[in-house]
């Protein structure tokens, strides 16, 4: 919608979306704008529409640890199934390009501290939490095999830790549970023994990422999407959010009550090697304090 006002352009985009009412809060400025169709649809069924569609952005996943104990088989459909009837449609739409949002986590457990898109590790089928993962693998291959068999044209992302205005704060995971600390004006709560090492790109780089792809990546190639400059472990990440200027005396304590809803990833390091990426003409800039400090802001003009 920004880029219509900015460029005078006439793009239409139509969100296929589960929860009208969720939807309606996180696009809140955006809802009423004559370019913007919201359509209340289950990727699990097979999906007819009138538009005319040049690019599809397969975006709809369960990505919260919560969920994938609490609603595993609705953490795999979208990536399943629901790949599936989108890339029908792209083929029935003869579109223009198709983007798969896929995860860091399809690299499974691996020894490399950095992990570039051609190394793979082990994942457990039978561990409940790899329903994320290995759905996400088989959305992968449903999309190579489509752009083989039905020529069409598909990208696949692997986002590592994304953060910034918008997230959920109540999904589980650690950046979201400091942020909410912070603006509860509470400690830090670590849940483990703070080592594990994750990459952190904040939302608008990520976001400029997604785009450069979907315009300019090649056909069936994967590319890693994250920062890993910004590859800190959690204990590192608290004391950084710590040193904010919060406006009340921070401090950071260890608690072995974990989320008992909560599946946490088994891997020590997630920190992505970009090159492929940065050949596109993409390269993040944000550091973590920039970029955490400006969510934390964005959450209390909006009254958290």
């Amino acid at each position: 919608m920004y880029i219509n006002k900015k460029y005078n352009a006439n793009i239409k985009v139509i969100g296929l979306i589960r929860n009208y009412d969720k939807a309606k809060s996180v696009l809140n400025n955006y809802v009423n704008d004559k370019n913007l169709f919201l359509i209340k649809k289950n990727l699990s069924e097979k999906i007819n529409l009138d538009f005319d569609i040049h690019y599809i952005i397969h975006a709809a996943s369960n990505a919260s640890p919560i969920y994938y104990k609490s609603d595993p088989v609705g953490t795999i459909l979208p990536n399943t199934i629901g790949t599936k009837n989108l890339l029908d449609l792209a083929v029935a739409k003869n579109i223009e390009s198709f983007l798969f949002i896929s995860s860091g986590e399809v690299y499974g457990d691996i020894s490399s501290l950095t992990i570039d898109e051609k190394l793979y590790g082990t994942l457990n089928p039978l561990n409940l939490r790899s329903c994320y993962p290995l759905s996400k693998k088989t959305g992968e291959i449903l999309c190579i095999s489509y752009s083989k068999q039905f020529n069409l044209n598909v990208k696949i992302v692997r986002p590592f830790h994304v953060y910034g205005p918008g997230i959920n704060l109540d999904d589980g995971r650690v950046h979201s549970d400091f942020i909410k600390n912070i603006l509860k004006r509470e400690n830090l709560i670590i849940k483990s023994d703070g080592e594990a090492s994750r990459s952190f790109c904040y939302i608008s780089e990520a976001t400029t990422a997604i785009f450069k792809i979907l315009f300019h990546g090649k056909n069936s190639h994967a590319y890693n999407l994250g920062n890993p400059e910004q590859t800190v472990k959690i204990i590192e990440l608290a004391k950084i959010l710590s040193k904010l200027k919060l406006g009340y005396d921070v401090r950071i304590e260890f608690k072995n009550n974990e989320n008992k809803n909560y599946l946490k990833s088994e891997f020590k390091v997630h920190s992505p090697n970009i090159d492929k990426l940065k050949s596109l003409g993409w390269e993040p800039k944000i550091n973590i304090t920039e970029g955490f400090k400006k969510t934390i802001e964005s959450f209390k003009e909006h009254e958290y």
